[in-house]
C-alpha cells in the first residue's frame, strides 16, 4: 500500500513560508563591479546608464526621468566601435543613457505608444531590479509599469526581475 501524504501538512508549510517577513525571501545582491555590465561582459561604457547607478545613500532606489530624446538603433558607437543595436533613451538632467533592452521597449510602447519620438517629454520610473542574465543573476535596470500587469504581455512580465528597490547594498 503506498502512504499519502496530507494535504494539510504541505498547506501548513506553505503558509509558514508565506507568513515570513519579506526580507527573510529576498537576498541581497551585490553592486556590481564597475567593469562589468549587468547583461554582457564588456566594460561598462563612460555616460551610460547601469544599475549601479540607481544606489542612493548605499540602497537601491527607484528614479523618475523625464525622457529628453530617444535615439535609434545604431545611432551611437561604444569605445570599442561597434554601435548600438537598440534604441536609447537620453534624460533631462543628466548625461547618461540607457541602452533599452527588447522587454523594456516593448513595455514602453505599450505604456507611451508605439513610435519612438511619442517618448520625448513623457516620464517614467526606473527601478532596480535582479535580472537573469548569461552570466546568472544580476542587478538591472527595469521601467517601473504605470500599466495594470494584465494589460502587460506575459513575455514582457516575465522580464520584470525581482524588486530591489529599498534593499541594502552590500558591498
Amino acid at each position: 500500500m503506498v502512504g499519502l501524504i496530507s494535504m494539510n501538512h504541505k498547506t501548513k508549510e506553505m503558509n509558514d513560508l508565506n507568513n515570513k517577513p519579506l526580507s527573510h525571501k529576498l537576498k541581497t545582491i551585490k553592486a556590481m563591479p564597475r567593469t562589468m555590465t549587468s547583461h554582457s561582459k564588456n566594460e561598462q561604457e563612460e555616460g551610460f546608464l547601469y544599475a549601479d547607478n540607481l544606489i542612493k545613500g548605499g540602497v537601491w532606489s527607484e528614479f523618475d526621468v523625464e525622457i529628453s530624446d530617444v535615439i535609434e538603433a545604431g545611432g551611437l558607437t561604444f569605445a570599442n566601435g561597434q554601435t548600438t543595436n537598440k534604441p536609447t533613451l537620453a534624460f533631462k538632467g543628466t548625461t547618461r543613457k540607457w541602452v533599452l533592452p527588447k522587454t523594456q521597449q516593448d513595455l514602453l510602447k505599450q505604456m507611451l505608444g508605439n513610435s519612438l519620438e511619442e517618448w520625448i517629454g513623457k516620464k517614467i520610473t526606473l527601478r532596480p531590479a535582479v535580472c537573469k542574465t548569461p552570466q546568472g543573476e544580476a542587478p538591472c535596470v527595469r521601467v517601473k509599469p504605470t500599466i495594470p500587469n494584465r494589460h502587460i504581455r506575459i513575455g514582457v512580465r516575465k522580464q520584470f526581475g525581482q524588486p530591489l528597490t529599498g534593499q541594502e547594498v552590500v558591498k
